[in-house]
């Protein structure tokens, strides 16, 4: 192996190993007590549909980081109680018992994501362009903080990849017509093996995560055209891409789950955001290079002039002589569609804004980076080979706090802290473990927007709307966990956006809890609802 060879190897290995380093430690943060909980519901006997709690995102991620709870003898009966429409603070759950298990899970995940993104660039531009993109991948300060969480993103992202991967085998693969049985067919016919794991993948992809999966369908289809293989192929692969689309709306995230999550969960609204122009192109900019290492914005930079030697070379030629010099590399144009169809949508709407969802962009160009840094002189793989090293050195001057990294330097309210060292929102903390469960009565709070207690009436199964006087109701003579920061309101009285017949019942502030965050002026406030 060459020497630049096994560097590479060297430093894809420490930040795969960053994913798995310490799974242990650091705080439980909100998001992830709702994707444990789901996950958890999943893989045990519950008294309603566990697919309906968190069903703002398809269950496949859920149920993924659920599995290790399948053989723990953890009691997770207080889990298992929680309604579909109801959320929980995790106190009421034993994440020190499946912690880690669940943690390692995710983090398998973002080690498959970049052992596809390996497999990829060493699909199209060979070993060292492979290596160079799976390094810049496995050194992502993003991908390693969304990888070391309880969050459904890694696995949306290594699916994705393995489309993108299996779909490239398909088209490169030969096909054979002679065959006697379907068992002879499949073993001379590599192509219908990887066609059947390119929907596999498709399919496993939109369950993860709601929405961003979906760009896979227009690269596909658009790649196939621009690769022209002929119609029938075409036609085969649209076809096949729009039954594995109808297999995921009607089985895996059929229309009564998706409409129980756009109706109840807060925050989410369908699909619109394919639609809802928002471009902020300063934030997009922050979103695509700031979240990665140096490597990472260093590859962008050299496959941008890559690109732009290359019009040089051809700006005389038409836009057809374009097309004849993409068909001249195969595959290859699959990588370029990929980024320039996800590029264009992060950058017009609202999702270049979110940093989660500007994750998938990062596949791509991740692989494109990587092959222009091996098309480069030995100087210009030098310095990024001391940037990927830089890279190293971030990540363990960062480490613990890869959670934090990844809301970009936003406090997050902290659950629970197994280390038992400083937290810095002890009063919430306190107010957690010490008052709350002194109060007697059913709990209302708009916090993820209910927080259950275990002695509360018993929910029916079917649900209902949050916001009428039957399931309000229920709470006279409870109480009431308001947390103002959520939507900028001081008060409960103030909030615009909160359940408004809520506002008619008689409420009696009786405790107030600083957040102890100096990012958050708004304090939990504690009511009560009289009889």
């Amino acid at each position: 192996m060459k020497p630049l060879h096994l560097l590479l190897v060297v430093l894809i290995l420490a930040g795969l190993g960053a994913r798995l380093y310490g799974l242990g430690d650091g705080l439980i943060w909100r998001d992830e007590g709702i994707a444990a909980i789901a996950g958890i519901k999943l893989h045990h006997e519950n008294p309603y549909d566990a697919r309906f709690f968190s069903s703002e995102h398809p269950p496949v991620g859920r149920w993924l980081i659920g599995l290790p709870t399948a053989w723990s003898d953890a009691d997770f009966r207080d889990v298992l109680a929680i309604p579909p429409h109801l959320f929980a603070f995790t106190y009421l759950t034993p994440f020190k018992d499946v912690t880690v298990p669940m943690r390692t899970m995710v983090a398998l995940g973002g080690i498959l994501a970049v052992l596809f993104v390996f497999l990829i660039g060493k699909e199209l531009f060979g070993t060292e362009a492979a290596l160079w993109s799976a390094a810049i991948a496995s050194l992502s300060l993003d991908y390693i903080a969304y990888s070391r969480i309880l969050y459904t993103d890694m696995f949306a992202l290594a699916f994705s990849a393995g489309t993108l991967y299996f779909y490239i085998k398909y088209l490169r693969a030969p096909a054979s017509r002679e065959w006697k049985s379907a068992a002879d067919y499949v073993a001379a016919n590599k192509k219908a093996i990887f066609f059947s794991l390119m929907i596999a993948f498709l399919v496993l992809a939109l369950g993860s995560r709601l929405l961003y999966p979906l760009f896979l369908i227009p690269i596909i289809i658009l790649s196939q055209l621009l690769v022209g293989k002929g119609w029938k192929q075409t036609a085969s692969v649209i076809g096949a891409v729009v039954v594995a689309l109808v297999l995921f709306l009607q089985v895996v995230y059929p229309p009564d789950l998706q409409a129980f999550a756009f109706q109840v969960h807060y925050g989410v609204g369908g699909y619109e955001g394919f639609v809802r122009l928002e471009s902020n192109p300063v934030r997009f900019v922050e979103m695509l290079f700031l979240r990665n290492s140096y490597a990472y914005a260093f590859s962008l930079v050299a496959g941008m002039a890559a690109v732009f030697l290359l019009w040089r070379k051809h700006r005389k030629g038409s836009v057809r002589h374009l097309v004849r010099w993409l068909h001249t590399f195969d595959e290859r144009p699959v990588m370029a569609v990929a980024f320039g169809v996800s590029f264009l949508i992060y950058l017009a709407t609202r999702y270049g804004t979110v940093p989660s969802y500007t994750e998938f962009i990062h596949l791509p160009a991740f692989v494109l980076g990587g092959y222009a840094i091996a098309r480069m002189s030995v100087p210009v793989k030098l310095v990024a080979l001391v940037l990927l090293f830089v890279a190293v050195a971030s990540i363990a001057t960062i480490h613990p706090f890869y959670a934090d990294y990844a809301n970009f330097g936003q406090k997050d309210f902290v659950i629970q802290d197994f280390s038992g060292a400083y937290d810095p929102q002890y009063l919430v903390q306190d107010m957690l473990t010490n008052y709350l469960p002194t109060l007697q009565g059913p709990l209302l709070s708009n916090e993820q927007s209910i927080l259950f207690k275990a002695d509360a009436e018993p929910i029916p199964p079917e649900g209902f709307p949050d916001c009428t006087a039957s399931f309000l109701d229920r709470f006279k003579d409870g109480y009431i966990i308001y947390r103002g920061s959520y939507t900028s309101s001081p008060t409960l009285e103030n909030d615009q956006y909160l359940c408004q017949l809520l506002k008619t019942y008689p409420l009696e502030l009786i405790r107030t809890f600083p957040t102890g965050d100096p990012e958050d002026p708004y304090p939990f406030l504690v009511y009560r609802v009289a009889p």
